[in-house]
C-alpha cells in the first residue's frame, strides 16, 4: 500500500484553520501516525468475525414500551425558564 501525501495546508483551507508552519508541521506529522494507526487495524483478519453494531451484549435496548402516568400541563411547565400562558417559550432559530 503506498504512503498517501498529506496536503495540511489543503485541510486548514477546507477547515478554514490557520497554522504557523512549525504547527503544520507537527500536525503533519500526528496525521500521518494516525494513518498508520489505520493501515494496522486495515491489516487484521476479521473473516471470521461476524458483523455488529455493538462490540458487546447490550440488555434493555428494545425493551417493551410500556405507558407511565401523564404529568400535567404545570408539573412539565414547572422548572421551564421561561413561558407563554400554557406553552414553554423557547428561543426563535428562524429569521
Amino acid at each position: 500500500m503506498e504512503k498517501e501525501v498529506i496536503d495540511v495546508a489543503r485541510l486548514c483551507e477546507l477547515a478554514n484553520v490557520e497554522m504557523t508552519p512549525e504547527e503544520a508541521a507537527e500536525c503533519k506529522k500526528q496525521l500521518e501516525s494516525v494513518v498508520g494507526y489505520v493501515r494496522k487495524v486495515a491489516e487484521v483478519d476479521v473473516s471470521g468475525v461476524e458483523p455488529t453494531v455493538y462490540g458487546r451484549a447490550v440488555k434493555g435496548a428494545f425493551r417493551e414500551d410500556v405507558r407511565m402516568p401523564e404529568m400535567s400541563r404545570e408539573q412539565a411547565l414547572a422548572n421551564a425558564p421561561e413561558r407563554i400562558n400554557t406553552e414553554f417559550k423557547v428561543p426563535r432559530i428562524v429569521e
